[in-house]
Formats: C-alpha cells, sequence, structure tokens
C-alpha cells in the first residue's frame, strides 16, 4: 500500500486534460473483496470543471483501507491497531516483531498499515498475543536475534507473565466481590483509558480526583443504557452518599492500577485530609472500543467535563436510579 499522507492539492483531469482544482464528495460503492461484495461510502474526487471522477492516490488507499478493515471485522481477521498494540506489549521493533515470528518485516509494516492479512498470518500474530506463546516464538527463533536483544525481551515475556497472573487474580476477587462474570476487562479498561485521555484533550486535565472519576463512570454506563438498552463497563454501581459510584469503587482504582492502565497518588492537606488523583498511564485499550463506544465517552467528558465536584455530585443526585434506592443498595445498569 502506497505510503501518501495526504490528498493531492490538484489533480489531472483527463477529460479535461490539463491539471484541475477539484472537492472531494461521499459515494457509496461495492468492491468485491476475496469474493465478498462489500460496500462503503467511498472519498472520490471530482472535477471542479466538468465533474469527472478524478484519481487520488491517498483516498484509493483510505477506501481500501474502509474496505479492508470491513472484511476483517467480517471474518475475524487481526486489525492494525490489533498487531501494533501486540508488538508493543513486548516492546520491539516491526523488525524484531517479524524476526520472532519467523515472517517477513514488510509483511507486518504493510498489515499494520491498513492492507488486508491472510488468515493464516492473523491467526499467527493472534496466538502471539499470549505471552507463553510469544516465549515459544522467541526460543524458536532466538538465532536470528542478538544476544541482548534476546534476553532483554525474554525478561519483558516473564515480567508480563507474572503481572498477568496478579492482574487474574484481582480480576477473580473483583468478579466475587461483585457477584458478576460478566464484565469483560479489556472493555472496562478501554473505557478507563478513553475516558481519561478524552479529558485531557478537551480540558487539559492531567488527573481527576477519585470522586469525579466514578461520577464519569456512572454517566458513561447511563448514557450508554438510555442509548442501547445495556451497560457498556457491566459494572455493579451501589447507591452511595455522594450518589451512584461502582460498587468496591476503591478495589476498583487497585485493579485499574496493577492493570497498568491508571497511576493512583494521595495528596494530603494541612488538615489531614487526603485527596485521591487519577492519571492516565497507558491508553492501548483504548482500540478495542467500538466507534459508538467511543463516542458515547467523548460525549459523556465533553458535556459533564467542566463541572466542579459539587455539580457532578447534585446531578447524580437526581438520577431516579440513586432517587429510588437507599444507602448501600445495589444499582444494575445492565
Amino acid at each position: 500500500m502506497i505510503k501518501i499522507t495526504s490528498p493531492a492539492k490538484k489533480l489531472y483531469c483527463e477529460r479535461c486534460n490539463e491539471i484541475v482544482d477539484y472537492h472531494i464528495i461521499q459515494k457509496k460503492e461495492t468492491h468485491n473483496i476475496r469474493g465478498d461484495n462489500i460496500e462503503i461510502e467511498a472519498k472520490v474526487a471530482i472535477c471542479n470543471v466538468c465533474g469527472s471522477e478524478l484519481f487520488d492516490a491517498y483516498l484509493e488507499n483510505e477506501n481500501l483501507k474502509k474496505l479492508y478493515r470491513i472484511y476483517a471485522q467480517r471474518y475475524d481477521l487481526i486489525l492494525p491497531e490489533d498487531i501494533k498494540r501486540i508488538r508493543e506489549k513486548y516492546g520491539v521493533s516491526q523488525d524484531l516483531f517479524s524476526r520472532i515470528l519467523g515472517i517477513g518485516k514488510a509483511t507486518i509494516e504493510r498489515y499494520e498499515n491498513g492492507s488486508l492479512p491472510t488468515r493464516s498470518i492473523s491467526n499467527l500474530i493472534k496466538t502471539a498475543e499470549d505471552p507463553k506463546e510469544f516465549l515459544k516464538f522467541l526460543e524458536k527463533n532466538k538465532s536470528k536475534i542478538a544476544i541482548e536483544e534476546y534476553k532483554k525481551i525474554k525478561n519483558k515475556i516473564k515480567e508480563i507473565l507474572k503481572n498477568s497472573c496478579k492482574l487474574s487474580e484481582y480480576e477473580r476477587i473483583f468478579e466475587e466481590l461483585n457477584e458478576s462474570s460478566s464484565i469483560y476487562f479489556p472493555k472496562l479498561y478501554g473505557v478507563v483509558a478513553a475516558l481519561l485521555s478524552q479529558l485531557l484533550k478537551r480540558f487539559g486535565f492531567t488527573y481527576v480526583t477519585k470522586i469525579r472519576f466514578v461520577k464519569f463512570l456512572w454517566l458513561i454506563d447511563r448514557t450508554f443504557y438510555e442509548r442501547y438498552r445495556k451497560s457498556l463497563t457491566k459494572l455493579v454501581y451501589a447507591h452511595l452518599p455522594m450518589g451512584p459510584a461502582p460498587n468496591n469503587h476503591d478495589f476498583l482504582l487497585k485493579l485499574l492500577e496493577v492493570a497498568g492502565v491508571i497511576e493512583i497518588k494521595a495528596e494530603l492537606y494541612k488538615d489531614d485530609s487526603e485527596i485521591i488523583k487519577i492519571y492516565l498511564k497507558n491508553d492501548s485499550n483504548i482500540n478495542i472500543l467500538t466507534d459508538e463506544e467511543f463516542k458515547i465517552i467523548k460525549e459523556v467528558a465533553e458535556k459533564y467535563g467542566n463541572l466542579s465536584t459539587e455539580e457532578l455530585i447534585e446531578l447524580t443526585h437526581k438520577d431516579e436510579h440513586w432517587k429510588n434506592t437507599q444507602d448501600g443498595d445495589l444499582i444494575f445498569v445492565n
């Protein structure tokens, strides 16, 4: 796939036989991809002089990426962002990743840039997400890797395996505390990362306090429920004096910290009162969210991000779910 970062300023029109100005329209197109007809809203360049369709390499690539993405999702092939996420999980370059897996660097580069992977390569890379399997690949192809690189990557895998065991235990305990087994934790981590990143992007907040954080989670789940009749995070909430909050929210924060999604810092004031500040540490799980899910999180962040803690508390006190329950009662959104 050609590496072009933007559309051309002007394009050649065959009918006019000259370089012309153009505008871009959206047009429904159907293309056959590996035997399947895929329809997309394609972006097409139109000559400002005669109205002919023009060829632009950038737009062509973007349309192909759309087609390939739909096909990949339809047939459960690995997506570009997931390849990058898996590779960066082990802290390796495209070159190292390809050597460890025993495939060409150009292949990894193409697929990360949006080309459609084969079923066999897709399955191979998906397998590599498991640290134990990636360790097998590393041992099999260690002759292709410098000894220092080999040791560094092996230590990284051991660290991931150790943390995975700890994280799995925290996830299990959290499910038991809430008597729930429906939480898809990668999705939860993605929601938290997206929320904090949007607050940073929209308002410049480098952190949020614990009270504001739990309010935002509630508002995300309530908004998503109103739109799609189901919870996004699958969290169970409790009626607390300051409004709805995730049940066992202190343990939830510890879980998110162990998962590497957030960093927690506590500050003491002169009167010995404590404020808990929550910082975004890792946003890689954002890629697991659908466009609809991300849109809701962005909407909540933009709508409520500038409200004070007191205003957020007052807002959630008006919620029927909170008003119709008593202190300590559980509130289910899903």
